[in-house]
């Protein structure tokens, strides 16, 4: 993928090479590294998880998926809008 910028940027561009597939468009996606593929996934879901904590009004901890934590109680934090402003 060319010329990404951010996380939701990424998103978008494998978004529409999927759902406007052109043959270009397949094979950029088929080139992907995996690894590639599977951090793009988890962006997404984390966005989706962090999109239904804010519709509900949650401002607690919350376990994020994107921060490479592997144990128990490692990769726990407050919701980004629930930050104290110093």
């Amino acid at each position: 993928m060319d010329g990404i910028i951010d996380g939701p940027d990424t998103i978008v561009q494998i978004r529409n090479a999927i759902v406007h597939s052109q043959e270009e468009k397949r094979k950029k996606i088929t080139k992907m590294h995996y690894r590639a593929k599977y951090e793009a996934l988890q962006l997404g879901i984390w966005y989706v998880e962090l999109l239904v904590l804010y519709i509900l009004d949650f401002k607690g901890i919350y376990f994020n998926r994107c921060s490479g934590a592997g144990w128990s109680g490692e990769g726990e934090e407050k919701v980004p809008w629930a930050k104290e402003h110093k």
